[in-house]
């Protein structure tokens, strides 16, 4: 299995870090690596993550994220990465 993080994943997580580190570029750090961990985890646990909203999905929760996955063959699709305190995306 390998990881792969869609286009609109990445744009996620480079906001969640632009948006952290207008306070504080350190958290900002430190809460994206903690993301990347959780998903590394995939890796072993591909079915970690609670039945997803959007059917064929999964989502991985950490701490107020939520991350909707899919797995297609031998790879993990991070589709997207969302602060729960925000409406959901209206795609994945």
């Amino acid at each position: 299995m390998v990881i792969k993080y869609l286009k609109r994943a990445l744009i996620d997580l480079n906001n969640i870090a632009e948006y952290i580190a207008l306070d504080n570029p350190e958290a900002a750090k430190k809460v994206i690596t903690g993301l990347k961990i959780s998903i590394d985890l995939l890796l072993s646990t591909p079915n970690i993550g609670r039945s997803g909203r959007v059917n064929g999905t999964r989502e991985l929760i950490k701490s107020h994220y939520i991350i909707p996955y899919r797995i297609v063959k031998y790879e993990i699709q991070i589709l997207r990465v969302f602060d729960t305190s925000q409406k959901p995306p209206k795609q994945w």
